[in-house]
């Protein structure tokens, strides 16, 4: 696995378990330990994926800050990687 593909495992693992964290507390508004995980781990994959994006270019639109040109489609897409 390449140093990019590891970074980008990282930042999956992160978004899935903020998207899991955020399903049970839909239903737990009040359960502080999951709370705290979840600014815990949104605070951790916010690094992350700022990280991955400064070394590697956007995952998303809305990584793109470039004032000189949009960055988004200027590839290759992150499903391209894995492709090669």
């Amino acid at each position: 696995m390449t140093e990019r593909e590891q970074m980008l495992q990282k930042v999956r693992i992160h978004e899935f378990m903020l998207f899991e964290v955020a399903l049970y507390l839909d239903t737990h508004k009040t359960d502080q330990e999951a709370l705290c995980f979840y600014q815990k781990h949104k605070a951790e994959a916010e690094k992350l994926r700022a990280e991955f994006v400064e070394k590697y270019g956007p995952l998303a639109m809305s990584d793109s800050s470039s004032t000189r040109c949009w960055e988004w489609s200027s590839g290759p897409w992150p499903w391209e990687y894995a492709a090669n």
